[in-house]
């Protein structure tokens, strides 16, 4: 017996809720969201007991009953608003924390973005420049998780050229955390310059695309499939003085096609908006899959919507594996050249062996439909950022509704 509403364990749930944000530490709107929550489903614990013992509907007439309800609501309120008060204190916490820790040589300084790790700008005190510090979330991670952030090292520091970031460093400190130290790069990516600015002119798409081609074209060149090209992977900005400068980032799932492989069940990091077909059926990737996702990138920042619309992974398998693309001039009011709409849909293409077997022969093609297009120069280039900088690029309040991007688990052959 625990007496109802005035037991002694009627908030031990909401002290349970307390403890776990305090561990956790998300930021407050989240553990506001998730106490709201908390919150709605107590009342519904309540009114559905009030339906299944009608008992307790007779209670609820009572006058002591009544204060007592209130005032188990009034302490589960306190407890929840005291959960986030916690989490919030613990995220700054460790905000604070990584903002002041150095990792070896390095002072982290504030944060750029966090996904499956989390990136940090940071001063490299030995070489006095900033760089982009790349982090595992958790020390002391899987083995498995580990060995592919290393491989992600190697991986570009096989690749020379201006088009892929650079590595300056890898290593791990001695409380366990693995580390990627890259070149800041100044600028945004193109999904963020999309959903920022509004869909990107044909010229001056064809000028970074083509780039794009360039860089990934060093990567099949020496064996390696990115498997993760979309506009959130390429970076857009000023490189030696030179706007509107490409950057190929994360090969942090990237494959050596000389690797063995093997089929198992795993973890998979993808984004199904640019997924090819042959990744949705779980085949081993080439360089034809991520000439699909250039092609589906391309068409993103020409109409500012992907390929295919679909709010779950499941949509988005059923339209990338069987219904027809949509012409990019349909989608956009903007021209759109017939010679580089062609290329787009070449590389949409269901079947691999009907699109460009590699980015070398993508960008070849690219470079024939220059022609076809007004040109964007650097000049240009270096106007636009200077418009946007000054505020004279008017922001967008937002583009047609963009296709969620969601990380998927699934049966997939993976590097050994």
């Amino acid at each position: 017996h625990v007496a109802g509403l005035g037991g002694a364990y009627d908030a031990t749930p909401a002290m349970l809720l307390v403890a776990v944000a305090a561990m956790l530490a998300p930021p407050w709107r989240a553990a506001a969201a998730l106490a709201a929550t908390w919150l709605v489903a107590y009342v519904g614990a309540l009114l559905l007991a009030g339906l299944l013992d009608e008992r307790l509907v007779a209670l609820v007439d009572d006058p002591a009953e009544q204060r007592m309800m209130v005032a188990a609501l009034v302490k589960q309120s306190l407890m929840l608003a005291l959960a986030v008060v916690v989490s919030q204190r613990s995220w700054r916490l460790r905000h604070e924390l990584f903002e002041s820790r150095r990792l070896g040589r390095y002072r982290l300084m504030s944060p750029l973005g966090q996904g499956m790790n989390e990136v940090w700008l940071a001063w490299d005190e030995d070489r006095r420049r900033e760089v982009a510090l790349k982090l595992l979330r958790t020390p002391g991670a899987a083995e498995e998780t580990r060995a592919r952030f290393a491989r992600e090292a190697e991986t570009v520091r096989r690749l020379h050229s201006p088009h892929t970031v650079r590595i300056h460093d890898y290593g791990v400190t001695d409380d366990g955390f693995a580390y990627l130290a890259f070149e800041y790069l100044r600028g945004m990516d193109l999904d963020v310059l999309v959903r920022g600015y509004g869909r990107i002119e044909a010229a001056r798409a064809l000028y970074l695309m083509r780039q794009v081609c360039r860089g990934l074209g060093v990567a099949h060149g020496a064996g390696i499939v990115h498997r993760d090209i979309k506009p959130a992977n390429l970076h857009c900005g000023d490189a030696a003085g030179a706007e509107d400068t490409v950057h190929i980032l994360d090969f942090g799932v990237a494959r050596d096609l000389d690797e063995p492989t093997v089929t198992r069940a795993g973890t998979v990091m993808g984004t199904p908006a640019y997924m090819s077909p042959e990744a949705f059926a779980g085949a081993d990737l080439t360089p034809e899959s991520d000439v699909y996702a250039v092609g589906a990138t391309f068409y993103s920042v020409l109409t500012g919507v992907p390929p295919f619309d679909g709010r779950t992974f499941d949509e988005l398998r059923g339209a990338h594996l069987r219904a027809p693309v949509v012409p990019p001039s349909l989608r956009t009011d903007a021209d759109v050249p017939r010679s580089l709409e062609k290329v787009i849909l070449k590389c949409l293409a269901k079947d691999p062996a009907h699109r460009y077997r590699d980015a070398i022969a993508l960008g070849a093609a690219l470079d024939a439909c220059a022609a076809d297009v007004e040109p964007w120069s650097r000049d240009d280039a270096a106007r636009w950022w200077h418009r946007a900088r000054v505020g004279r690029v008017p922001p967008v309040q937002s583009t047609k509704e963009r296709t969620t991007e969601v990380e998927v688990v699934s049966l997939r052959r993976d590097t050994a």
